[in-house]
Protein backbone atom coordinates (compact mmCIF):
# COMPACT_ATOMS: atom_id res chain seq x y z
CA UNK A 1 0.00 0.00 0.00
CA UNK A 2 1.15 3.40 -0.74
CA UNK A 3 1.35 6.00 1.29
CA UNK A 4 0.60 9.73 0.35
CA UNK A 5 3.56 10.82 -0.49
CA UNK A 6 4.43 7.70 -2.91
CA UNK A 7 0.93 8.04 -4.46
CA UNK A 8 2.18 11.64 -5.17
CA UNK A 9 5.46 10.94 -6.90
CA UNK A 10 3.21 8.05 -8.72
CA UNK A 11 1.21 11.01 -10.23
CA UNK A 12 3.81 13.35 -11.00
CA UNK A 13 5.85 10.49 -12.99
CA UNK A 14 2.75 9.57 -14.84
CA UNK A 15 2.54 13.33 -15.88
CA UNK A 16 6.03 13.75 -16.34
CA UNK A 17 5.70 10.83 -19.05
CA UNK A 18 3.32 12.83 -21.12
CA UNK A 19 6.06 15.62 -21.60
CA UNK A 20 7.32 13.93 -24.19
CA UNK A 21 10.75 14.26 -22.04
CA UNK A 22 13.59 11.89 -21.71
CA UNK A 23 14.27 10.91 -17.73
CA UNK A 24 14.61 7.82 -15.46
CA UNK A 25 13.85 6.91 -12.13
CA UNK A 26 15.59 4.30 -10.16
CA UNK A 27 16.50 2.70 -6.86
CA UNK A 28 19.72 0.62 -6.34
CA UNK A 29 19.04 -2.48 -4.28
CA UNK A 30 19.07 -2.76 -0.49
CA UNK A 31 18.91 1.28 -0.44
CA UNK A 32 15.24 3.34 0.44
CA UNK A 33 16.05 6.33 -1.52
CA UNK A 34 14.74 6.65 -5.25
CA UNK A 35 17.01 9.17 -7.68
CA UNK A 36 15.67 10.93 -10.94
CA UNK A 37 17.56 11.73 -14.06
CA UNK A 38 15.82 14.39 -16.51
CA UNK A 39 16.85 15.68 -20.23
CA UNK A 40 14.74 18.20 -21.08
CA UNK A 41 17.08 20.10 -23.62
CA UNK A 42 18.45 18.77 -26.60
CA UNK A 43 18.89 15.35 -28.03
CA UNK A 44 19.36 12.75 -26.48
CA UNK A 45 22.46 10.78 -26.59
CA UNK A 46 22.54 7.46 -29.19
CA UNK A 47 24.97 5.28 -30.33
CA UNK A 48 25.62 1.26 -31.70
CA UNK A 49 28.44 1.00 -29.60
CA UNK A 50 28.90 0.13 -25.66
CA UNK A 51 32.57 1.40 -25.91
CA UNK A 52 31.59 4.88 -26.84
CA UNK A 53 29.59 5.09 -23.17
CA UNK A 54 33.41 5.56 -21.57
CA UNK A 55 33.47 8.78 -20.04
CA UNK A 56 29.88 9.62 -20.19
CA UNK A 57 27.43 10.61 -17.47
CA UNK A 58 23.62 9.71 -17.42
CA UNK A 59 20.95 6.75 -17.09
CA UNK A 60 21.31 4.53 -20.35
CA UNK A 61 18.99 1.83 -21.83
CA UNK A 62 20.85 -0.27 -23.99
CA UNK A 63 18.99 -3.69 -26.32
CA UNK A 64 19.89 -6.72 -26.04
CA UNK A 65 21.61 -6.40 -29.52
CA UNK A 66 22.28 -3.53 -31.36
CA UNK A 67 20.20 -2.77 -34.32
CA UNK A 68 18.77 0.69 -36.26
CA UNK A 69 15.24 0.50 -34.58
CA UNK A 70 16.95 -0.02 -30.83
CA UNK A 71 19.54 1.84 -30.45
CA UNK A 72 21.67 2.65 -27.10
CA UNK A 73 19.96 5.91 -25.44
CA UNK A 74 21.20 8.11 -22.81
CA UNK A 75 19.65 10.47 -20.73
CA UNK A 76 22.05 13.11 -19.73
CA UNK A 77 21.37 14.53 -16.04
CA UNK A 78 20.44 17.77 -16.88
CA UNK A 79 18.35 17.79 -14.01
CA UNK A 80 18.96 15.19 -11.10
CA UNK A 81 16.90 14.63 -7.64
CA UNK A 82 17.48 11.57 -5.10
CA UNK A 83 14.51 10.55 -2.09
CA UNK A 84 11.18 11.33 -3.11
CA UNK A 85 10.51 14.55 -1.82
CA UNK A 86 13.42 16.35 -3.79
CA UNK A 87 12.81 14.52 -6.81
CA UNK A 88 8.75 15.41 -5.97
CA UNK A 89 9.33 18.88 -6.02
CA UNK A 90 11.87 18.52 -9.07
CA UNK A 91 9.25 17.32 -11.27
CA UNK A 92 6.81 19.50 -9.68
CA UNK A 93 9.00 22.82 -10.72
CA UNK A 94 9.81 21.48 -14.43
CA UNK A 95 8.04 23.35 -17.01
CA UNK A 96 5.06 21.95 -18.63
CA UNK A 97 5.45 21.07 -22.09
CA UNK A 98 2.59 21.33 -24.99
CA UNK A 99 3.26 18.13 -27.18
CA UNK A 100 1.26 14.84 -28.33
CA UNK A 101 3.01 11.64 -26.95
CA UNK A 102 4.03 9.54 -30.25
CA UNK A 103 4.22 6.10 -30.37
CA UNK A 104 7.56 5.09 -30.96
CA UNK A 105 6.02 1.62 -32.66
CA UNK A 106 8.48 -1.08 -31.42
CA UNK A 107 7.40 -4.52 -32.45
CA UNK A 108 6.06 -6.81 -29.77
CA UNK A 109 4.89 -10.52 -30.10
CA UNK A 110 2.86 -12.65 -27.72
CA UNK A 111 4.35 -15.99 -28.12
CA UNK A 112 1.74 -18.94 -27.62
CA UNK A 113 2.38 -21.86 -26.55
CA UNK A 114 2.70 -23.98 -29.55
CA UNK A 115 5.42 -21.74 -31.09
CA UNK A 116 7.63 -21.77 -27.93
CA UNK A 117 7.24 -25.64 -28.37
CA UNK A 118 8.43 -25.02 -31.69
CA UNK A 119 11.48 -22.92 -30.89
CA UNK A 120 12.17 -25.35 -27.74
CA UNK A 121 12.53 -27.87 -30.44
CA UNK A 122 15.00 -25.86 -32.36
CA UNK A 123 16.98 -25.27 -29.66
CA UNK A 124 17.47 -29.10 -28.51
CA UNK A 125 18.22 -29.88 -32.23
CA UNK A 126 21.07 -27.57 -31.98
CA UNK A 127 22.17 -28.76 -28.78
CA UNK A 128 21.95 -32.10 -29.55
CA UNK A 129 23.40 -32.31 -32.84
CA UNK A 130 26.67 -30.70 -30.40
CA UNK A 131 26.42 -27.00 -32.01
CA UNK A 132 25.62 -25.33 -28.67
CA UNK A 133 25.74 -26.50 -25.24
CA UNK A 134 22.95 -23.66 -24.06
CA UNK A 135 20.66 -21.58 -25.93
CA UNK A 136 18.61 -19.14 -23.82
CA UNK A 137 15.05 -18.83 -24.93
CA UNK A 138 12.71 -15.93 -24.37
CA UNK A 139 9.20 -15.29 -24.92
CA UNK A 140 6.89 -12.47 -24.17
CA UNK A 141 3.31 -11.48 -23.17
CA UNK A 142 1.15 -9.26 -24.76
CA UNK A 143 -2.29 -7.58 -23.08
CA UNK A 144 -4.22 -4.74 -23.02
CA UNK A 145 -4.62 -3.34 -20.13
CA UNK A 146 -4.88 0.79 -18.94
CA UNK A 147 -1.79 0.97 -15.89
CA UNK A 148 -0.12 3.35 -14.34
CA UNK A 149 3.26 3.13 -14.57
CA UNK A 150 4.34 5.71 -11.46
CA UNK A 151 2.01 3.59 -9.29
CA UNK A 152 3.83 0.33 -10.92
CA UNK A 153 7.36 1.90 -10.36
CA UNK A 154 6.32 2.60 -6.23
CA UNK A 155 4.90 -0.78 -5.68
CA UNK A 156 7.99 -2.66 -7.52
CA UNK A 157 10.24 -0.66 -5.00
CA UNK A 158 8.04 -1.51 -2.05
CA UNK A 159 7.73 -5.25 -3.16
CA UNK A 160 11.46 -5.80 -4.10
CA UNK A 161 14.05 -4.28 -1.91
CA UNK A 162 16.80 -6.43 -3.05
CA UNK A 163 16.54 -5.60 -7.16
CA UNK A 164 17.60 -2.90 -8.80
CA UNK A 165 14.09 -0.82 -9.70
CA UNK A 166 13.85 1.51 -12.80
CA UNK A 167 11.56 3.20 -15.23
CA UNK A 168 12.91 4.87 -18.41
CA UNK A 169 11.08 6.54 -20.51
CA UNK A 170 12.59 8.15 -23.95
CA UNK A 171 10.45 9.20 -27.80
CA UNK A 172 12.36 6.31 -29.46
CA UNK A 173 11.71 3.48 -26.48
CA UNK A 174 8.61 4.51 -25.10
CA UNK A 175 8.23 3.53 -21.50
CA UNK A 176 9.82 0.29 -19.84
CA UNK A 177 10.56 -0.41 -16.55
CA UNK A 178 12.11 -3.32 -14.75
CA UNK A 179 13.29 -5.21 -11.30
CA UNK A 180 16.60 -6.71 -12.12
CA UNK A 181 18.49 -9.02 -10.00
CA UNK A 182 21.60 -9.35 -11.50
CA UNK A 183 24.50 -7.01 -11.84
CA UNK A 184 26.46 -6.19 -14.68
CA UNK A 185 29.11 -3.78 -14.31
CA UNK A 186 29.00 -1.69 -10.85
CA UNK A 187 31.90 0.18 -9.50
CA UNK A 188 34.70 3.13 -11.10
CA UNK A 189 38.10 4.32 -11.10
CA UNK A 190 39.55 0.63 -11.75
CA UNK A 191 37.58 -1.20 -8.83
CA UNK A 192 34.60 -3.16 -10.12
CA UNK A 193 32.50 -5.87 -9.81
CA UNK A 194 30.19 -8.56 -11.69
CA UNK A 195 28.57 -11.51 -10.94
CA UNK A 196 27.31 -14.96 -12.74
CA UNK A 197 23.80 -15.57 -11.87
CA UNK A 198 21.93 -18.18 -13.48
CA UNK A 199 19.99 -21.26 -12.28
CA UNK A 200 16.02 -20.24 -10.85
CA UNK A 201 13.50 -21.84 -8.71
CA UNK A 202 10.74 -21.20 -6.79
CA UNK A 203 12.23 -19.21 -3.16
CA UNK A 204 11.48 -22.20 -0.25
CA UNK A 205 13.62 -22.30 3.15
CA UNK A 206 17.04 -25.00 2.65
CA UNK A 207 16.91 -25.14 -1.35
CA UNK A 208 18.34 -27.35 -3.10
CA UNK A 209 19.50 -27.09 -6.55
CA UNK A 210 19.78 -30.39 -9.00
CA UNK A 211 22.38 -30.79 -11.45
CA UNK A 212 20.82 -28.35 -14.60
CA UNK A 213 20.55 -25.61 -12.59
CA UNK A 214 24.06 -26.09 -11.46
CA UNK A 215 25.84 -27.01 -14.71
CA UNK A 216 23.76 -23.88 -15.97
CA UNK A 217 25.34 -21.72 -13.25
CA UNK A 218 29.09 -23.34 -14.04
CA UNK A 219 28.44 -22.44 -17.96
CA UNK A 220 28.19 -18.41 -17.26
CA UNK A 221 31.00 -18.56 -14.20
CA UNK A 222 33.26 -20.07 -16.35
CA UNK A 223 32.35 -17.68 -19.51
CA UNK A 224 32.87 -14.28 -17.48
CA UNK A 225 36.21 -15.45 -15.75
CA UNK A 226 37.69 -16.44 -19.36
CA UNK A 227 36.40 -12.88 -20.40
CA UNK A 228 37.97 -11.01 -17.32
CA UNK A 229 41.29 -13.15 -17.98
CA UNK A 230 40.97 -12.40 -21.61
CA UNK A 231 40.96 -8.73 -20.22
CA UNK A 232 43.55 -9.07 -18.24
CA UNK A 233 41.94 -8.06 -14.97
CA UNK A 234 42.63 -8.97 -11.59
CA UNK A 235 39.81 -11.29 -10.34
CA UNK A 236 38.66 -12.51 -7.12
CA UNK A 237 35.93 -15.14 -7.00
CA UNK A 238 33.15 -15.72 -4.42
CA UNK A 239 31.75 -19.04 -3.79
CA UNK A 240 28.10 -20.30 -5.75
CA UNK A 241 25.92 -19.41 -3.25
CA UNK A 242 21.89 -18.39 -3.50
CA UNK A 243 20.09 -15.23 -3.31
CA UNK A 244 16.51 -14.43 -2.77
CA UNK A 245 15.01 -12.08 -5.64
CA UNK A 246 11.15 -11.37 -4.84
CA UNK A 247 9.34 -15.26 -5.04
CA UNK A 248 12.10 -16.59 -6.70
CA UNK A 249 15.83 -17.86 -6.33
CA UNK A 250 18.71 -17.92 -8.43
CA UNK A 251 22.45 -19.56 -7.95
CA UNK A 252 25.29 -16.13 -7.95
CA UNK A 253 29.01 -16.04 -7.72
CA UNK A 254 30.58 -13.03 -7.40
CA UNK A 255 33.87 -11.19 -8.80
CA UNK A 256 36.05 -8.30 -7.73
CA UNK A 257 38.28 -7.19 -10.63
CA UNK A 258 40.45 -4.67 -10.90
CA UNK A 259 41.47 -3.41 -14.05
CA UNK A 260 43.20 -0.08 -15.41
CA UNK A 261 41.81 2.80 -14.43
CA UNK A 262 41.68 4.06 -18.55
CA UNK A 263 39.24 0.78 -19.10
CA UNK A 264 36.01 2.59 -18.93
CA UNK A 265 32.48 0.86 -17.69
CA UNK A 266 31.10 0.85 -21.56
CA UNK A 267 34.70 -1.14 -22.62
CA UNK A 268 33.67 -3.73 -19.69
CA UNK A 269 30.12 -4.13 -20.72
CA UNK A 270 31.08 -4.55 -23.65
CA UNK A 271 33.16 -7.29 -23.12
CA UNK A 272 30.79 -9.00 -21.14
CA UNK A 273 27.34 -8.56 -23.24
CA UNK A 274 25.65 -10.93 -23.84
CA UNK A 275 26.56 -14.02 -21.10
CA UNK A 276 25.30 -17.35 -21.50
CA UNK A 277 22.78 -16.34 -18.65
CA UNK A 278 20.75 -14.42 -21.35
CA UNK A 279 22.62 -16.23 -24.49
CA UNK A 280 23.77 -18.96 -24.49
CA UNK A 281 27.00 -20.95 -25.03
CA UNK A 282 29.22 -20.47 -27.23
CA UNK A 283 27.71 -17.21 -27.24
CA UNK A 284 28.39 -16.20 -30.85
CA UNK A 285 26.74 -19.78 -31.98
CA UNK A 286 23.82 -19.03 -29.21
CA UNK A 287 23.01 -15.66 -30.84
CA UNK A 288 23.02 -16.74 -34.19
CA UNK A 289 20.41 -19.43 -32.96
CA UNK A 290 18.35 -16.86 -31.19
CA UNK A 291 18.08 -14.92 -34.41
CA UNK A 292 16.66 -18.07 -36.61
CA UNK A 293 14.37 -19.47 -34.22
CA UNK A 294 13.42 -17.13 -31.57
CA UNK A 295 9.89 -15.54 -32.56
CA UNK A 296 10.63 -13.17 -29.69
CA UNK A 297 11.94 -9.63 -30.52
CA UNK A 298 13.76 -9.14 -27.38
CA UNK A 299 14.15 -5.19 -27.91
CA UNK A 300 15.25 -3.97 -24.64
CA UNK A 301 14.85 -7.17 -22.46
CA UNK A 302 17.79 -8.57 -21.72
CA UNK A 303 20.14 -5.98 -22.74
CA UNK A 304 21.27 -3.10 -20.06
CA UNK A 305 20.10 -0.43 -18.14
CA UNK A 306 21.26 2.02 -15.42
CA UNK A 307 23.71 4.63 -14.63
CA UNK A 308 27.19 5.42 -16.13
CA UNK A 309 29.58 7.87 -14.81
CA UNK A 310 33.54 8.68 -15.45
CA UNK A 311 34.10 10.02 -12.03
CA UNK A 312 31.30 8.66 -10.05
CA UNK A 313 30.34 5.01 -9.56
CA UNK A 314 28.42 3.11 -12.48
CA UNK A 315 25.55 0.62 -11.49
CA UNK A 316 24.59 -1.32 -14.38
CA UNK A 317 22.43 -3.83 -14.70
CA UNK A 318 21.38 -7.20 -17.12
CA UNK A 319 17.74 -5.84 -18.12
CA UNK A 320 15.67 -9.12 -16.53
CA UNK A 321 12.09 -9.24 -15.33
CA UNK A 322 10.73 -6.34 -16.93
CA UNK A 323 8.05 -4.61 -19.04
CA UNK A 324 7.18 -2.23 -21.85
CA UNK A 325 3.84 -0.06 -22.56
CA UNK A 326 2.66 1.61 -25.47
CA UNK A 327 -1.03 1.98 -26.84
CA UNK A 328 -2.91 0.60 -24.07
CA UNK A 329 -0.74 -2.59 -24.14
CA UNK A 330 1.57 -3.90 -21.75
CA UNK A 331 4.27 -6.80 -23.19
CA UNK A 332 5.76 -8.94 -20.55
CA UNK A 333 9.19 -10.56 -21.15
CA UNK A 334 11.18 -14.07 -19.63
CA UNK A 335 13.80 -16.48 -20.59
CA UNK A 336 15.06 -19.74 -19.61
CA UNK A 337 18.27 -21.59 -20.33
CA UNK A 338 17.72 -24.56 -22.60
CA UNK A 339 20.33 -27.83 -21.84
CA UNK A 340 20.61 -31.12 -22.88
CA UNK A 341 18.14 -31.72 -20.40
CA UNK A 342 16.22 -29.30 -20.50
CA UNK A 343 12.57 -30.27 -20.47
CA UNK A 344 9.52 -27.90 -22.50
CA UNK A 345 7.10 -27.84 -19.78
CA UNK A 346 9.39 -27.18 -17.09
CA UNK A 347 11.36 -24.57 -18.73
CA UNK A 348 7.91 -23.06 -19.77
CA UNK A 349 6.79 -22.88 -15.87
CA UNK A 350 9.88 -21.09 -15.31
CA UNK A 351 9.10 -18.20 -17.76
CA UNK A 352 5.57 -17.95 -16.08
CA UNK A 353 7.25 -17.75 -12.52
CA UNK A 354 9.49 -15.25 -13.91
CA UNK A 355 6.65 -13.23 -15.62
CA UNK A 356 5.12 -13.01 -12.61
CA UNK A 357 7.49 -10.72 -10.66
CA UNK A 358 5.87 -8.07 -12.52
CA UNK A 359 2.33 -9.73 -12.95
CA UNK A 360 2.30 -9.26 -9.15
CA UNK A 361 2.88 -5.93 -9.48
CA UNK A 362 0.12 -5.27 -12.03
CA UNK A 363 -2.18 -7.03 -10.08
CA UNK A 364 -1.72 -4.58 -6.98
Amino acid sequence: MLNEEEKKLANLIDKHVQRHVGFAIYRLPYTRNPKLVVQSNGPLYTSNDLSELDGMEGFVLSPYTLKYNSPIVLVKPQFKAEGIEEIIKTLSDLPALDKDLPTPGLYVHNMTRAEYQEAFNCCKKNIESGRADKVVLARSQSFKTSISVGHLFAESCQKYPRMMIYLFFSPMTGVWLGCSPEILVDGHKGEWSTMALAGTQLYKENAEWDEKNRLEQQVVESYIKNILDSMGAQIMVGEPHTVRAGHLIHLRTDFKIKLPHEVGVGTIAKHLHPTPAICGRPCEVASEIIDTDEPTARLYYSGIVGYVSAEKESHLYVNLRCLTTQSGRVTIYAGGGIMKSSDADEEWHETEIKMDTMINILDQ
